[in-house]
């Protein structure tokens, strides 16, 4: 029994992988880092008065190492962390450039919160640094970079090296959802997808005129509670269901859509806009799709 689940392990996280799907979730993670780096000015709030920094306690800033007050030091790293990304966007050296990244975004990112809250992972960028460090320690340059490195060893054996990132990312992707569903549930309880308390959710994220950029589609969707309930339940089902991504590779046919559609209807109809959420994309079988484009007459897609 021990030797069966100690194989299921092994076969589960070393299971044959495309170096083109690994190599496109290190694109897809430094293009999404660094949209997230360009949006913000993570070096000016090393600037602000002192005044603003008392809310954030002194444990947060000791452990993303951050000292207030030397906004030209973390313009140049904010400078450097962009060219890190671009490299591992680019396939430059793709381990050290995530490596680097990695750890640069790790104290980046708190600037952008940790001045109102307690909990800074909260509003900067929670899987980047994490799936940077993946990529770091995995061979995701053998395919799209500019200097591909040469790939040894048999082609079953380089296959299973690059399953296990790629995992770990989608594992990150889950996360996401799966935690937010332990959330609703913990601090709201099963009525989180009554239809009254979606209506709530749809007039409320609306109030506000100074934030809000898509007015129309919330309180229509309000007015009708046979949809909020619907909205309700299907958001409950997508967030449980999500971890089946991991394990059963046809559900991501359904999952990967049904999430995208979500993002765009919380956007559309809340203003809520979750930057981490494009990584879905992470999921899709870019190597499979792009032999069944091959396969398809009149299409060439490119090689």
């Amino acid at each position: 029994m021990i030797v069966r689940l100690k194989r299921a392990w092994t076969d589960f996280w070393f299971q044959p992988e495309s170096a083109g799907n690994l190599a496109l979730a290190r694109i897809l993670v430094a293009l999404n880092a660094l949209w997230m780096l360009a949006s913000r000015n993570y070096a000016g709030m090393s600037d602000v008065p002192d005044a603003f920094w008392r809310a954030a306690p002194a444990a947060i800033r000791w452990r993303y190492l951050i000292v207030p007050g030397h906004g030209d030091i973390e313009r140049v790293l904010q400078g450097l962390a962009a060219i890190v990304l671009i490299g591992a966007l680019l396939g430059i050296a793709p381990r050290v450039c995530c490596a680097v990244a990695a750890l640069l975004l790790y104290h980046l990112a708190p600037l952008e919160a940790a001045i109102w809250t307690a909990a800074p992972e909260g509003r900067g960028m929670t899987l980047a640094p994490t799936a940077l460090l993946i990529l770091a320690a995995a061979p995701s340059g053998d395919a799209f970079a500019l200097w591909p490195r040469a790939r040894t060893g048999s082609k079953e054996r380089r296959a299973s090296r690059y399953g296990w990132a790629l995992l770990l990312i989608q594992l990150l992707v889950c996360e996401i959802y799966f935690f937010s569903a332990i959330g609703k549930l913990e601090r709201t309880g099963l009525a989180w997808g009554s239809a009254e308390r979606m209506r709530l959710w749809l007039f409320w994220f609306n109030q506000d005129t100074q934030s809000v950029v898509f007015g129309t589609l919330g309180p229509w969707l309000a007015q009708y509670a046979w949809l909020c309930g619907l909205i309700g339940a299907a958001t409950v089902v997508m967030e449980w269901t999500m971890p089946l991504a991991l394990f059963w590779r046809p559900s991501r046919v359904v999952l990967v859509p049904v999430a995208l559609a979500f993002h765009v209807g919380v956007l559309l109809s809340m203003n809520i806009h979750v930057p981490e959420a494009w990584l879905i994309l992470v999921f899709v079988d870019w190597t499979g799709l792009s032999r069944r484009l091959r396969r398809m007459p009149g299409i060439t897609p490119p090689k």
